[in-house]
């Protein structure tokens, strides 16, 4: 059984020898190293001591004397025996044949007798490693075996002669007279026991293994369990046997199931799916197809599978442009990255022309990575979609139309817009001069202090005022010199900025110019409330004025959130508000009023980056006060 077993024999074998002789001791520890240099021996004279020693000290092997006084031989290795396994040899010059059946008796593993020729000590150093090896193997094999997860049996005559704990747990019994001694047969299924006893007779009759097996068992407990099975026969004390291991492959039948239940229903999937399905190895090649992308293209599965997904029939009239496109799509691929889903021209069997839309991932199919790609027919959708385009520009055109025919006709209904708005805006100005009011009555000696503050209420409750006429109606000019570094300072007094955003003032040419004050007093507050409002978590706010040549040149830049491209083209645009009750007159009224100037407004946005708005209004260079200085004023707000 242990002929294939290497062992290590550098392995240091520790030797207790007891001897009341010590000439005895002496020449052991002389010879046996030079035998075997793996060897180190402690002698001992008194027997007696010979158990504390081995209770204190590891010791591989006792070798011992026969006749000594107190104990002899055999009485130390009967008391050896009743606390340590390990191997004893007696060595003897005064021994018999009565003496080693005696010693044999009490479990001693050899019986050596002394000879005065010095090679004898070659003999007795074979004898303790044979012994001590045998006895490592038989501690490796019992630890291996009762710590083994899989059950291990051997049957003699069809009885259990030997079974490891594994056994007892895989069977669910606990003690020994559940299984020693019984025939193992009747805890198989009914319909598994011929077939197991037949591989029984089968093992006892070969030398080599009939392979596993697969039966079903009933525990004490009575739950099935099935297990797989490997018998050989071996000998047994003599006997033929049969060695058994047995493992418990329940939950891995259990997971087998699963996973075919899983690929029959992946596969149910794929065929029914209402998209057409294809799989790609790496090299191009056309691994599967499901039936809906042979429906979809008209090609069945073998005229498709095998080819290169970019020779194949499908793919062979598509333009260069859209090869290209496959082309890059599949060399990104082929870096790892997966293209996000992309549509594309095919032409079916027939030669019709159709519009289809990919998703593609990667997928491991035993072990090797390939692409799948789920295709849907969208022909029908392109078609709407085109449809829908050409009807959106349609009615765009028809909203133009009438919008201008609102603001042409039907300024009434505006005003009835602006004036709601305006009555929620003059609430709280005049609620708080009405408080102020109120506390005067109560407290005169506070004029002093509340007139300035109501002052400014009833200027914002004014402004607020000429803001909304100057939306309902168009009046005329009313151009007088304006100092525009008052203006715009004015402007910013009248509006309530948070102090996260920082406002920066820089002009260029303070003298006066000739504008509408009130008309631009809007525009400029229109402009910095859309500025303030796109920076909510505070920001930069720079007013720039450049009055230096023959334009004013304004511009209103901000920090804020920026706009699309497609809402910066239409924010000039009457009624387009991106805010929620807003009636989007306010950038049109800013656009009419510089316009009325002779000038133009311009926008650039960029989206996380911020809004610049610029204003250029030609300037009268033949007036004496239009002669402006040329040094820069730079001021700071915050």
């Amino acid at each position: 059984m242990f002929k294939n077993v290497v062992v290590d024999q550098t392995d240091v074998i520790r030797i207790i020898h007891v001897d009341d002789d010590s000439s005895q001791g002496d020449f052991l520890n002389y010879f046996l190293p030079v035998s075997d240099g793996t060897f180190t021996i402690r002698a001992v004279s008194n027997p007696s001591k010979v158990l504390d020693e081995l209770r204190t000290n590891r010791y591989d092997c006792v070798v011992t004397d026969y006749q000594m006084p107190e104990l002899n031989g055999i009485e130390l290795a009967a008391l050896i025996r009743k606390e340590f396994d390990i191997p004893i040899i007696i060595y003897t010059g005064q021994g018999s044949e009565e003496v080693a059946e005696a010693a044999f008796s009490v479990g001693i593993d050899d019986y050596l007798r002394k000879e005065m020729d010095p090679s004898h000590y070659q003999v007795l150093a074979k004898r303790i490693r044979s012994v001590v090896e045998k006895k490592r193997l038989d501690n490796l094999y019992r630890t291996v075996i009762e710590q083994s997860r899989d059950a291990f049996t051997i049957l003699v005559d069809q009885k259990v002669v030997f079974a490891n704990k594994a056994t007892f747990d895989l069977v669910g019994v606990k003690n020994s007279e559940d299984l020693l001694g019984k025939n193992p047969f009747p805890i198989l299924l009914t319909d598994n026991r011929k077939k197991a006893e037949r591989r029984y007779h089968e093992a006892l009759k070969q030398n080599s293994s009939p392979g596993f097996n697969e039966y079903k068992i009933r525990r004490k407990d009575g739950k099935e369990v099935s297990i797989e099975v490997s018998t050989s026969p071996v000998s047994y004390n003599g006997k033929p046997a049969v060695i058994c291991f047995a493992r418990d492959i329940t939950e891995k039948l259990r997971l087998e199931a699963e996973k075919q239940e899983t690929q029959d229903r992946l596969k149910a999937l794929v065929e029914t799916a209402p998209d057409g399905i294809v799989t790609v190895d790496l090299l191009g090649k056309i691994t599967s197809v499901n039936k809906m992308f042979s429906e979809l293209t008209g090609f069945k599965g073998e005229e498709i599978l095998g080819e290169n997904f970019l020779k194949i029939k499908t793919m062979q009239r598509a333009g260069v442009d859209e090869l290209k496109n496959y082309l890059k799509m599949f060399s990104r691929v082929l870096r790892g990255q997966l293209p996000p889903p992309f549509e594309f021209k095919y032409q079916r069997k027939d030669g019709s022309l159709g519009w289809a839309e990919a998703h593609a991932g990667f997928i491991n199919i035993q072990g090797k990575k390939e692409i799948l790609a789920i295709v849907r027919e969208v022909s029908e959708r392109k078609r709407i979609e085109a449809e829908m385009e050409e009807y959106s520009k349609h009615l765009e055109g028809l909203m133009m139309q009438r919008s201008q025919n609102i603001i042409n006709n039907d300024e009434q209904k505006v005003s009835d817009q602006i004036i709601s708005i305006l009555s929620e805006e003059l609430n709280n100005p005049l609620n708080d001069l009405k408080e102020f009011m109120s506390m005067l009555q109560k407290s005169p000696e506070m004029v002093s202090e509340l007139l300035p503050v109501m002052k400014t209420h009833v200027d914002k409750s004014l402004y607020i005022l000429e803001k909304a006429l100057s939306r309902v109606k168009d009046p005329y000019m009313s151009l007088t010199r304006v100092s525009i570094k008052e203006l715009i300072q004015g402007t910013l007094e009248l509006l309530d900025i948070p102090n996260t955003i920082k406002v920066t003032t820089k002009y260029r040419g303070e003298g006066p110019v000739i504008i509408d004050r009130s008309k631009m007093r809007c525009v400029l507050e229109n402009l910095i409330n859309n500025a303030v409002e796109a920076m909510p978590n505070g920001g930069r706010l720079l007013l720039s004025a450049n009055a230096s040549g023959n334009d004013l040149t304004i511009k209103v830049v901000d920090t804020g959130t920026g706009m699309k491209p497609d809402v910066s083209r239409k924010i000039f645009q009457p009624f387009f508000s991106t805010k929620n009750g807003g009636i989007g007159l306010g950038l049109y009224y800013c656009k009419k009023a510089v316009e009325k100037h002779g000038g133009n407004i311009e926008v650039t946005s960029k989206e996380d980056f911020g809004t610049s708005v610029t204003i250029r209004i030609p300037l009268n260079a033949a007036d004496p006060l239009l002669q402006y200085s040329n040094i820069d004023v730079i001021t700071n707000r915050q």
